[in-house]
């Protein structure tokens, strides 16, 4: 049987699009610069912001990652970005709340890795799936277990 080099593989050809819209959750990659630019989508991304197109999906957020986060939650997900970068990490696991189309808040976990693309330059490659509460809906203090972490 042929290996395939992953590294050679084309995203737009079938294989690589049944490969990303097969993943469990929403996939995404954005630019790791200062404009946080979506280069990539799955279509579970979209479904999870409830939005049918690409187009749907970019009206919605302005097309960046800072777009996706909910207002209140994009000071959380900066200082995290900071703080990995200031201790030279590549990966990590943040939670925060996204606001979608149809105007329903979700809690997600992202999980998400720094890559230095010798064409591109930095990307975030991101993984990102449904995740528990980490607040309280009534009275928005922390759950239990997230106060208990």
């Amino acid at each position: 049987m042929n290996e395939i080099d992953l590294t050679k593989v084309d995203f737009e050809k079938p294989f690589m699009a049944g490969l990303m819209d097969g993943m469990p959750g929403g996939f995404f990659v954005y630019r790791g610069d200062e404009t946080k630019k979506i280069i990539y989508a799955n279509q579970k991304l979209l479904d999870i912001f409830d939005c049918d197109t690409w187009d749907e999906f970019v009206e919605l957020t302005g097309g960046t990652f800072i777009g996706m986060v909910y207002a209140r939650d994009r000071m959380i997900v900066h200082d995290y970005v900071r703080r990995a970068r200031e201790s030279g990490r590549t990966s990590g696991v943040t939670n925060y709340r996204i606001h979608t189309k149809k105007g329903v808040f979700k809690y997600v976990q992202n999980y998400a890795n720094f890559v230095n693309d010798y064409v591109e330059g930095g990307l975030v490659y991101v993984f990102i799936a449904a995740a528990r509460s980490t607040h309280d809906r009534l009275t928005g203090l922390p759950s239990m277990l997230n106060f208990l972490d």
